[in-house]
């Protein structure tokens, strides 16, 4: 009869971990950052091209192609999203432009003030470098894309 219960026991664990396995894939799944359309209190910051130091310069029209997002209007936009009541979480999409350590640490610190509102934080990378495995070893969830590389 010991058997039997040791498998009964065994069996319950392992229906135990096939539940929280189940219960952490749906939670993963409705967060997935390479969706198409996020809930409307989630943001997307696009950081594919970079995170600049200052400002563009040019006017608009004269601008060829995306131009990275401003390291002082990412800054006052998290905090902004840190005291919105309306924001459940933040989605950081990376790409292959290097981002560099100290605006790095910049955009964490940002990070940082929105994880401590209880909001939760994505990154997702298509390919990344050491900055950007770092940024996203501090979200709550780090996705890299299948075929994407970490350099």
């Amino acid at each position: 009869m010991a058997k039997r219960s040791t498998g009964g026991a065994r069996a319950a664990a392992q229906a135990t971990r096939v539940a929280a396995n189940a219960v952490t894939w749906l939670r993963d799944a409705a967060t997935l950052p390479f969706a198409w359309r996020l809930p409307r209190d989630w943001i997307a910051l696009p950081l594919e091209h970079g995170i600049a130091e200052a400002p563009a310069t040019l006017p608009r029209f004269l601008q060829r192609g995306r131009q990275p997002l401003p390291l002082l209007a990412l800054d006052l936009g998290l905090s902004l999203a840190a005291r919105d009541p309306r924001v459940c979480g933040l989605v950081v999409r990376l790409g292959a432009a290097p981002l560099g350590f100290a605006r790095t640490a910049e955009l964490a610190r940002g990070m940082a003030k929105l994880r401590a509102a209880g909001k939760r934080v994505v990154v997702w990378a298509a390919s990344t470098g050491n900055a950007g495995a770092w940024l996203g070893g501090l979200a709550d969830r780090f996705w890299l894309a299948p075929e994407g590389r970490l350099e």
